[in-house]
């Protein structure tokens, strides 16, 4: 069952029903960045993503969740915290990289510590919805 949380405008779910789904659209998104030899498009292509579509998506998601902190135990809040701040830094990491011509490698591993990142985001996502 999803929980649901009443905003001024309407209700809406705690969780978005295609969980699995967003997953693999970044997973998807990201694919090509994932190979140290990744070119400079595919690196740009993907930070387009995740500005354009991923972060819109997760701002969603954090009003959400901010608006449950205060029934939260302080531990249950740094769990949701945590994955969110090193998803935002992440991103502004692969910002900064995708313009330098040799940054394939690091590009690389930051990808895959934001698809990381976002999976933990979402489990924990996902057990608050459970638990909330």
């Amino acid at each position: 069952m999803t929980s649901v949380i009443a905003t001024p405008a309407r209700s809406r779910p705690l969780l978005e029903p295609d969980r699995r789904a967003w997953c693999d659209a970044v997973r998807a998104a990201l694919a090509q960045t994932l190979r140290p030899d990744s070119g400079i498009w595919d690196r740009w292509a993907a930070v387009q993503y995740l500005e354009r579509d991923f972060m819109p998506r997760l701002e969603r998601e954090l009003q959400t969740v901010n608006a449950r902190l205060t029934r939260l135990s302080p531990a249950e809040a740094a769990r949701v915290w945590a994955p969110a701040e090193l998803l935002g830094f992440l991103r502004d990491y692969l910002v900064e990289l995708v313009s330098m011509a040799q940054s394939g490698v690091l590009f690389a591993a930051g990808a895959e510590k934001l698809l990381r990142a976002h999976e933990c985001w979402c489990s924990e996502v996902e057990v608050l919805g459970a638990t909330g």
